[in-house]
């Protein structure tokens, strides 16, 4: 997963809307993609247990699995990228697309 998103997210394409509005926040923010991506991800787990509780009156769909990934996404993605960075360059095939992700 956290391969997947670091391509996504290192080659500027709007695939999943999601991340690349976490992606958008970073640059609002100024901070990193691995900051936002945790605080996202944890809100949505924190969100998903008080829906889970109020509407279910029991912890249905958030695992143990789920925590520990929202917990570790962020950093996951940015070692992929550090990795990835060292080893291609992601260039645009148009200008056009370029202007764009800029």
């Amino acid at each position: 997963m956290c391969v997947g998103i670091a391509m996504m997210v290192g080659s500027k394409v709007p695939v999943m809307v999601v991340d690349t509005f976490i992606n958008d926040l970073t640059q609002h923010f100024r901070v990193t993609f691995r900051r936002m991506k945790t605080l996202f991800d944890i809100t949505c787990v924190v969100l998903s247990v008080i829906a889970s509780l109020t509407l279910l009156e029991n912890l249905a769909g958030v695992g143990v699995g789920t925590v520990v990934m929202a917990l570790l996404t962020g950093s996951g993605v940015h070692l992929v990228n550090v990795a990835l960075n060292k080893a291609i360059v992601i260039r645009s095939w148009s200008r056009r697309l370029q202007r764009m992700a800029e």
